[in-house]
């Protein structure tokens, strides 16, 4: 090979090997288990609108012993749910 190119590709490679290095270095490193847990939480909560008012509930997947039951998302409890019909027949349609 001629030496112009083996100059050039000397130049590439050292050139990558450079910005591998250059990345490896500055790429964050969590310094526990949960931190981009803790990350992501901390910024949700910054973009919170002002007024203290908390987006998620504080006791999340604890309920009180006075309601034991379990409410479906509509907060209807299983006692109130009404039970669905049943489907009826299908019109017909005409092609």
């Amino acid at each position: 090979m001629n030496p112009p190119v083996l100059f050039l590709l000397g130049a590439v490679a050292l050139s990558a090997l450079g910005a591998m290095v250059v990345w490896i270095a500055s790429r964050p490193r969590p310094e526990k288990f949960g931190s981009s847990i803790e990350t992501f939480s901390r910024d949700l909560d910054a973009l919170a609108p002002p007024g203290g008012h908390s987006v998620r509930p504080k006791s999340a997947g604890k309920r009180s012993s006075a309601n034991k039951e379990m409410a479906d998302p509509l907060g209807q409890t299983k006692s109130q749910q009404q039970p669905r019909p049943k489907p009826g027949p299908r019109p017909q349609t005409r092609s």
